[in-house]
């Protein structure tokens, strides 16, 4: 099911930016394939900032909206896909906030306060939702500073039984920084889906209004 929205992602990528991917705007019809729904805040790629600064269901959204980015792109929806992957693997939300504040509170729980220079595990893997000094930057512009968090292994927020694999897909999908979070080609490329099955129906090219 995840290469599916991928494969459709990767494809949507070229045109629009859905900006408010999550659990509710998506259905699997009766054979599996995963589509892509609600597109009451997508946009084309080629407009220009600034954009909308509420935008995407609050458990989905993308740090830098949380912090009010009026300069984001695409890569909003590679965060909203990573959170809507580990609530498909763990049957509940991985940032469950209540509010906006509490949101990055709890994003930070679980990835760690993100830092000013990376740093690295005896693995080669950024520790947590790695460096983001624009981020802080982004903060201390509307009076907000991050919660001190250490960040415990990504993968301790899964059960034993998921694939290693899966999770480091889904933590590349969670790195703060959008501009090194994972694209859906760089998913599709991703060893986790080497033998997963391509969705054989050719993509549909969506019809874009280029007069609007």
């Amino acid at each position: 099911m995840p290469e599916n929205i991928l494969v459709t992602t990767t494809g949507l990528g070229r045109y629009l930016t859905s900006a408010d991917l999550g659990s509710t705007s998506q259905e699997t019809d009766l054979v599996g394939v995963f589509k892509i729904g609600d597109f009451g805040a997508a946009r084309q790629t080629t407009s220009r900032p600034p954009y909308s600064e509420y935008i995407a269901t609050r458990w989905y959204r993308a740090p830098e909206v949380l912090l009010f980015s009026r300069t984001y792109n695409a890569s909003v929806d590679m965060w909203a896909l990573g959170a809507v992957m580990a609530e498909v693997v763990n049957l509940q939300p991985l940032f469950p906030g209540t509010d906006q504040v509490d949101q990055v509170s709890k994003i930070c729980a679980v990835l760690g306060s993100p830092s000013s220079d990376s740093v690295f595990d005896d693995r080669g893997f950024l520790v947590g939702g790695g460096p983001w000094p624009a981020g802080i930057s982004l903060g201390q512009s509307v009076g907000f500073q991050f919660p001190q968090v250490t960040a415990r292994p990504f993968y301790t927020h899964f059960g034993p039984s998921v694939n290693a694999l899966l999770v480091e897909c889904i933590r590349g999908l969670l790195l703060y920084d959008p501009q090194i979070r994972l694209s859906s080609r760089d998913c599709l490329d991703h060893p986790y889906f080497e033998e997963t099955e391509v969705m054989r129906q050719p993509l549909i090219q969506p019809v874009i209004n280029q007069n609007q």
